[in-house]
């Protein structure tokens, strides 16, 4: 059973939800900081692929930098199937959370709720973050983002899931995505319970169940391995959602097919 211990459980508020494609622009302080987009599958670059920018601050290591840039650009490069009519293959949920089963729609996605990408130098058993008193749309990096046990899905789906945390609303049912407790108690290092599930239908473990499921059924330049994997990772975080009705509805929507 995939399980990733190091994830940190988060609390967020705030106001005003951002919307895909509001990407802003990019400093000139951070231009460095270039993703050169879809050169991990296969070792080829889309051609409809851009490249990105992330918004890092000063204190991100290069090391760090380094490995998310290489993450975003393996995000960057998935491709997924069109039906014989070239409208992209996937379900209905995905189409309304991401669009297509594509790199670029979901660098968009990330792109729209991240504003900052800073560095904790504490010894935290976390590696990704998004808190309320970091400030809106401002992710948290942690030593343990390199570490050799995480895999390259694992990180994109904490960034994603990370992603969905950085929005903010007036509604408090959307302010930050907030987890719930899990049906079955989960503990941290300590043996305290902690939040670590989702009542809600499209909250952090949702839209990664429903990207990971599209991209193990859909994605048209992902290795058998890449697909695989994907499927596992939208196995498990399916089990986080709690809410039985929502838990239903998306295992209803990822194994059907928006035509």
């Amino acid at each position: 059973m995939r399980f990733i211990f190091l994830v940190a459980n988060v609390f967020f508020s705030g106001a005003l939800c951002v919307q895909a494609g509001d990407l802003g622009t990019v400093p000139d302080a951070l231009k460095q900081d270039i993703g050169k987009a879809g050169q991990t599958i296969n070792g080829q670059k889309p051609a409809d692929v851009p490249d990105f920018h992330l918004p890092f601050d000063s204190s991100v290591p290069p090391e760090l930098r380094a490995q998310m840039l290489d993450d975003m650009a393996f995000m960057a490069s998935i491709q997924g199937q069109h039906d014989e009519n070239y409208r992209p293959r996937a379900s209905t949920m995905h189409k309304e959370i991401f669009g297509p089963v594509s790199g670029s729609f979901y660098l968009d996605f990330f792109l729209a709720r991240t504003r900052k990408i800073s560095f904790d130098p504490s010894d935290k058993d976390s590696f990704l973050s998004a808190h309320m008193y970091y400030g809106p749309r401002q992710l948290m990096l942690y030593k343990h983002y390199t570490h050799h046990t995480i895999s390259q899905l694992d990180r994109l789906d904490c960034l994603i899931h990370e992603a969905r945390h950085a929005e903010r609303s007036d509604d408090p049912r959307f302010d930050g995505w907030q987890h719930s407790f899990c049906d079955i108690p989960f503990l941290d290092a300590n043996k305290r319970e902690v939040r670590a599930c989702d009542d809600t239908l499209k909250g952090g473990y949702g839209v990664t169940a429903v990207m990971f499921n599209n991209i193990a059924r859909f994605c048209t330049n992902c290795t058998e391995k890449v697909r695989r994997d994907a499927q596992l990772i939208a196995d498990d975080d399916i089990k986080r959602v709690n809410n039985p009705d929502n838990r239903k509805f998306i295992l209803q929507d990822i194994q059907s097919e928006d035509r």
